[in-house]
């Protein structure tokens, strides 16, 4: 019983901290355990973006344009063909013979879990690449799946940079059919680093 105790205790630390964060009444307190946007008064802050993307849904739901019809399992074609080009581009030479595929997922969390099940099916001797540090759920979702792990170096402490060196000598230990995870911008990087246009 005490091991399934703390199995469940070590899940609910991230959102036991985020409870705790409200109950403090200390009017200095700030809340780093989350990757958010937040305003000057430390409330969430939606950007302006989001907020006209989420108007212009709501106009299209009221006039009957769309629906909330469930999509195909892999999500909207037309949504995952312009994720594609705008993370690879529009003449990636990889996206014209077909060789990129794309899925639509609930939240980052549900796309690591489907990329770990991929590769666990189709590349069962790979082995995934995860920078040091990441993010706690990523060894667990990757774990779940049955897939190999390494780290590579990401985080430079003494310079309080990126280790693009160390990155690259233990990328150098990766095989044919390895998976590398990186992170894709500052907020979703537990550093708050991201590699320059050199890097």
């Amino acid at each position: 019983a005490s091991v399934e105790r703390k199995a469940v205790v070590s899940t609910q630390s991230t959102w036991h901290t985020k409870t705790q964060f409200k109950k403090d009444p200390d009017p200095r307190k700030l809340n780093l355990g989350v990757g958010a946007y937040r305003d000057n008064n430390l409330k969430p802050y939606v950007m302006p973006v989001v907020r006209e993307a989420e108007r212009r849904i709501l106009a299209q739901l009221e006039a009957r344009e769309i629906n909330k019809e469930y999509l195909s399992i892999g999500g909207d074609p037309e949504f995952c063909a312009l994720s594609q080009r705008l993370v690879l581009g529009e003449d990636c030479l990889q996206k014209r013979p077909g060789c990129a595929a794309g899925v639509q997922t609930l939240s980052g969390t549900g796309a690591l879990r489907v990329l770990g099940e991929f590769t666990k099916l189709f590349f069962p001797e790979a082995t995934m690449w995860l920078s040091d540090p990441t993010w706690g759920n990523h060894k667990k979702v990757f774990a779940k799946c049955g897939l190999n792990q390494n780290t590579y170096r990401y985080w430079n402490a003494a310079q309080r940079n990126l280790d693009f060196q160390g990155l690259c000598a233990d990328l150098e230990g990766a095989k044919a059919g390895d998976v590398v995870l990186l992170h894709m911008c500052v907020d979703t990087t537990p550093t708050g680093v991201d590699p320059n246009f050199k890097s």
